[in-house]
């Protein structure tokens, strides 16, 4: 499977590049996925959905 990052992917990780989590969750955005983690907190000011199956 090839993954590219697109324009979608791109602008999602302008807009705020202090955290490396970003560009995991741009790509989430960009396709409509949801992000299971652990670690939502990161995550949050995303806007990506967030599902924690350890909770």
């Amino acid at each position: 499977m090839k993954f590219l990052l697109d324009t979608n992917v791109v602008s999602e990780f302008a807009k705020e590049q202090v955290n490396p989590g970003v560009l995991i969750a741009a790509v989430g955005l960009s396709r409509g996925m949801i992000l299971v983690t652990r670690n939502t907190a990161d995550f949050k000011r995303t806007g990506i959905k967030l599902l924690n199956p350890w909770q």
